[in-house]
């Protein structure tokens, strides 16, 4: 596996927001697939999706649009759903403690980085400044979407 989509990654592919063309360009031109999907990312994204149409930045219909679409792309082998018995939890405590005080990494973005860790990916793919950061701490290249 190549690459590694962190959920601000997924969410701008499916809520549309100003990252978006550039995500899907490069995906549709660069990435290479399919893209591994841990439950977390897939748990994010759909929290996200939830989040806004709580907030009322989405209706109920582009919410659905959003679900129809993931499910499409999964189907269609975009990604390939990934799940871990816990080991990831012991990566990231390592990574909480070496460098959380330094650069303030959420926890569940100190998680993305474990799991990229622990697939051996080439690339993280973030729109975050903190997980690229962490990412680029611990040796893995970066793509980072401002």
């Amino acid at each position: 596996m190549k690459h590694y989509c962190d959920t601000s990654v997924l969410a701008s592919l499916y809520l549309e927001d100003a990252r978006t063309s550039k995500i899907t360009q490069w995906i549709e031109q660069e990435a290479l697939l399919p893209l591994p999907l841990p439950l977390l990312a897939e748990l994010e994204l759909m929290g996200a999706i939830q989040q806004q149409l709580f907030r009322k930045q989405i209706s109920s219909q582009e919410a659905s649009t959003c679900h129809y679409y993931f499910q499409k792309n999964l189907n269609q082998g975009t990604y390939t759903r990934i799940s871990f018995q816990g080991e990831e939890y012991s990566h990231a405590l390592q990574l909480v403690q070496v460098h959380t005080a330094a650069i303030g990494c959420r926890t569940l973005d100190i998680l993305h980085v474990a799991l990229a860790l622990l697939l051996g990916v080439g690339e993280f793919v973030t729109c975050h400044a903190r997980q690229k950061l962490l990412a680029e701490k611990v040796g893995i290249k970066v793509i980072f979407f401002k």
